[in-house]
């Protein structure tokens, strides 16, 4: 049983997908998506978080419960990234404290 679950995901790891739809559900910030690999159709749970970015000229306080991260990137037109945080936070969150 373990070889067959395996061989199944080195498969779907190595085929390439063709998606062929991808719906809005009720829950915002979630979409189900329609892909064929292979010779097979899967449907996929895919939710897709609002990300957000920061450069901050202070360091940020850590908060229990926070959604962010120190991250190192490049900033466009060669700003620079001082204090950089990442917001990552569900789609359902950001339009509740956008209302």
């Amino acid at each position: 049983m373990g070889g067959f679950l395996r061989r199944a995901q080195q498969i779907l790891i190595e085929s390439p997908w063709q998606i062929l739809q991808i719906i809005e559900t009720n829950q915002p910030g979630e979409f189900k998506l329609w892909a064929l690999v292979g010779t097979e159709l899967h449907q996929i749970r895919l939710i897709v978080p609002r990300i957000f970015y920061l450069n901050s000229k202070e360091p940020k306080p850590i908060e229990d419960g926070g959604h962010f991260r120190k991250i190192n990137k490049l900033l466009p037109r060669s700003h620079q990234a001082q204090h950089l945080y990442e917001y990552s936070i569900p789609e359902d969150l950001f339009k509740q404290a956008s209302k």
